[in-house]
């Protein structure tokens, strides 16, 4: 492997993933992850949708972990359920009592979740300001990741149109034959 490469050598196409416009729904995008995961699809990473606008330009991107949020917003609050209802906590979640714990699973998921899953997708996606360019180097591409805390990272042509995306294991792979060769 050239330690001089592109990300463009290591990059997915962007077709290889799916994708959807921002006005989808959570439900959609939900039917669609399963579709993916279950292997009916091809697709090269089977959890991550991309969202597009009606120009086709990148957006976001929506996984498991914001559906799941976008679902149940009160999943990242602060907040422990009693039987007197919810109230407001300061410790971290590892300190969640079993017996709130239990409540919180009789409580979440219901039938306003079932609403929630109507909410467009533009709403719970997650948004990247970072990006690479398909002749930036996969060291560059890997310091950025890293430095945000990055799965995937787009790959912008000209500053503006998503070509594909970059993922933590081609970067990784990268890494690896330049280090091990």
């Amino acid at each position: 492997m050239k330690r001089n490469g592109a990300v463009k050598d290591i990059m997915v196409d962007i077709f290889d993933f799916p994708h959807i416009p921002y006005w989808f729904t959570i439900r959609q995008a939900m039917e669609i992850l399963k579709r993916v995961s279950s292997g009916k699809e091809k697709a090269v990473v089977a959890d991550t949708i991309l969202v597009f606008d009606e120009k086709y330009n990148y957006m976001g991107m929506i996984r498991p972990k914001d559906i799941v949020i976008g679902l149940e917003p009160a999943i990242l609050k602060k907040t422990e359920w009693t039987t007197g209802g919810m109230v407001e906590v300061s410790r971290d979640a590892q300190h969640v009592s079993e017996e709130a714990l239990a409540s919180i699973a009789e409580r979440m998921f219901g039938e306003d979740a079932k609403k929630q899953a109507e909410t467009q997708v533009n709403k719970i996606m997650s948004s990247s300001k970072i990006s690479v360019s398909p002749d930036d180097s996969p060291a560059k591409a890997a310091y950025l990741m890293a430095h945000h805390n990055l799965s995937f990272i787009p790959v912008l042509e000209n500053k503006q149109k998503l070509v594909g995306m970059l993922s933590m294991p081609a970067v990784f792979n990268w890494v690896s034959a330049v280090v091990l060769e």
